[in-house]
């Protein structure tokens, strides 16, 4: 996503906050998004959503990235 962005790019989306055994779908923990992400994105929001349908209630993660510039 990184070489995708332009420069000030910004990446905004939903994720999973739960681990999957095998997958799809494919999951994580809002640590290790953390380490995935900080390295090339200045992390503006990483938080658990508050609107999640019901059944994944306190399973997913909003993530609001911008593009570092090196």
């Amino acid at each position: 996503m990184h070489r995708l962005l332009k420069s000030e790019g910004e990446l905004a989306g939903v994720l999973f906050n739960r681990v999957f055994e095998g997958g799809p779908p494919f999951g994580g923990t809002l640590n290790d998004y953390l380490d995935l992400f900080k390295e090339h994105f200045i992390i503006e929001t990483m938080e658990p959503c508050y609107n999640s349908i019901p059944p994944r209630a306190g399973q997913e993660v909003f993530i609001q990235l911008k593009k570092k510039m090196f």
